[in-house]
């Protein structure tokens, strides 16, 4: 009988950074209040979901998140944080104005380009096309860095982490934006949504038979 491993995907609460509107990658910022309103919403959603085990990236954010929503799953003892969870690297691009960033993309590309780059299905590919593009310091992580990464993460995870299931598994992995659509984009690129993953949203990928499938994206409590 073939098992399905269920991931639960969730992006982290909002944080100070976001609230600014400035590119967050390794580093860390607090959850606003509104974060924490809004992940403890995501953890009621999330309440009549008996989870296996759950993950997280070791940044500050994510772990939070993570621990709000544990509180309310007295079966999870802990939550294992691991280094491939964490965001993309932005490189020289790190805390920079998000509207600095896109400014200097239309000066690149264009309003033409623009629009291709959002309304094409290889928006999230593009997109990290434009940080390396613009990081004078040529360490933002490539596509193919990032999508390896996450991949072999979440493989790992299942392979050596929950072993030869034999039942269905619920797993909790606790990340960020980019790093979580990028995984997307890896299994269908039409399902990323145009401005990728909300704060505080939950996206579910079911694993059977060595396939992975998008079941939900985005979704919020």
């Amino acid at each position: 009988m073939s098992m399905t491993v269920h991931l639960y995907l969730v992006r982290h609460g909002q944080t100070e950074l976001n609230r600014s509107f400035k590119l967050q990658g390794r580093t860390n910022s607090a959850l606003t209040l509104k974060g924490i309103r809004d992940v403890r919403k995501l953890a009621d959603r999330l309440n009549n979901i008996k989870f296996d085990r759950a993950f997280s990236s070791f940044s500050g954010r994510a772990s939070e998140t993570a621990r709000i929503i544990v509180e309310t799953h007295p079966e999870l003892r802990e939550v294992e944080a691991v280094d491939g969870l964490a965001e993309y690297d932005f490189g020289g691009l790190e805390n920079r104005s998000v509207f600095s960033f896109w400014w200097a993309v239309i000066h690149k590309i264009g309003p033409l380009g623009i629009f291709r780059l959002f309304f094409g299905k290889h928006r999230v590919r593009n997109v990290v096309r434009m940080f390396n593009m613009l990081d004078k310091t040529n360490s933002a992580e490539t596509m193919p860095e990032v999508s390896n990464r996450v991949l072999n993460t979440v493989r790992e995870i299942i392979d050596k982490e929950l072993g030869n299931p034999q039942r269905d598994f619920n797993v909790l992995i606790v990340s960020h934006g980019l790093i979580l659509s990028a995984f997307l984009y890896g299994i269908n690129p039409k399902k990323v949504p145009r401005l990728l993953l909300k704060n505080a949203s939950v996206s579910q990928v079911d694993f059977k038979n060595g396939q992975f499938k998008i079941v939900s994206v985005n979704k919020r409590g």
